[in-house]
């Protein structure tokens, strides 16, 4: 079951996300393609467009804005295909994009596999590929896309990554179901990529992206976005993940996301039942065993432009980053890498 929820998105991009899925895809292979308007008025909906580009395209129509995480849940309760996979409607797919995920979810039933993710330009008609990267978080939540080796690695083979970047995965709906996703208490945007590399991770699954699998995507700027987010409510979700599933690293949460330290988030009691139920581990295990950039950087972390009394950092924020003034080496994360399993490894050049 392929999903792509879409609102106030430009038709020239969900037709081209289409085209490209009808394109390069093997349809003997998708079930049913779940297109879900939410909240969109009569003019932005498409259904007749779209349910005549080929007769395995549904329109869902939600009638009022519920937004991603809501969206993603229903839908995929829906959906009735073993495999799901969730796609954004400003994406280009490529020739045999979605044979190796599927071959990966044979192997490694438990996984959330990615595509790898290459650029396209706002008009969507440049496609530019991405070096070697994951995704993966700071202490503040904020998701990044990172290259600790700082170079290139030419692999064909899956690598583990730390997170998901939550709108573009395969998952097997059995393990959907398992890990019962997501926090209903979560707002409408922001957060639940968050909830899934954590309970993928720590719940006995694993992230990967596939390089073999290749998918163009317009990554938009914030002056871009067709739908305003509240970042009151981000934050506020972030803080309930946090409370959940950071355990004794919570302080680090907090020094740098000050401003959720007096918001109410209601109970946390069937989350936190949830995670005891799904048996996972701990959050000093996943620092451990998979993100060993983020336990580097717990002894690092400032907030830039604040004062040291705020923790603020000795110099401006290190490239691509909004909690720290410096990285992890390649040497020092080279080691940290060799520590682990091979299993949870990254290629190393």
């Amino acid at each position: 079951s392929s999903i792509n929820p879409y609102y106030h998105e430009e038709w020239f991009r969900i037709q081209m996300t289409l085209r490209s899925i009808l394109r390069h895809t093997d349809m003997q292979r998708i079930e049913e393609i779940l297109l879900v308007s939410d909240g969109n008025d009569q003019q932005g909906i498409f259904e007749r467009e779209l349910k005549a580009m080929h007769q395995k395209v549904q329109v869902i129509v939600n009638e009022e804005n519920k937004g991603l995480i809501v969206t993603k849940m229903e839908t995929a309760a829906r959906a009735t295909a073993p495999v799901l996979m969730f796609l954004e409607p400003h994406v280009v797919v490529t020739p045999q994009w979605l044979e190796p995920l599927l071959a990966r979810l044979e192997e490694e039933p438990k996984a959330l596999v990615m595509p790898s993710l290459d650029v396209l330009n706002k008009d969507m008609t440049t496609y530019m590929r991405m070096q070697f990267l994951y995704w993966r978080f700071e202490w503040n939540l904020n998701l990044i896309a990172d290259n600790p080796l700082r170079k290139d690695v030419d692999t064909s083979a899956p690598y583990p990554s730390p997170a998901t970047s939550g709108g573009i995965y395969a998952i097997r709906k059995e393990w959907w179901d398992h890990l019962e996703f997501f926090d209903p208490e979560l707002i409408r945007w922001g957060g639940d990529h968050v909830e899934a590399s954590h309970k993928v991770w720590r719940c006995g699954g694993r992230i990967e992206i596939h390089p073999c699998s290749r998918v163009g995507h317009w990554f938009r700027e914030e002056k871009d976005r067709p739908y305003t987010v509240q970042v009151p409510d981000v934050v506020r979700n972030y803080k309930r993940l946090a409370e959940v599933w950071l355990d004794g690293h919570r302080k680090s949460f907090y020094k740098v996301k000050p401003e959720a330290q007096s918001m109410h988030i209601g109970t946390l009691k069937e989350m936190k039942a949830a995670r005891e139920r799904l048996k996972c581990h701990d959050m000093d295990w996943y620092l451990k065993h998979v993100d060993v950039e983020l336990a580097w950087e717990e002894d690092h972390i400032c907030i830039p432009g604040a004062s040291k009394a705020q923790f603020g950092c000795d110099s401006a924020a290190a490239p691509q980053r909004s909690t720290l003034d410096k990285v992890m080496s390649t040497q020092e994360f080279r080691k940290a890498q060799n520590a682990l399993s091979a299993d949870l490894r990254l290629p190393l050049p």
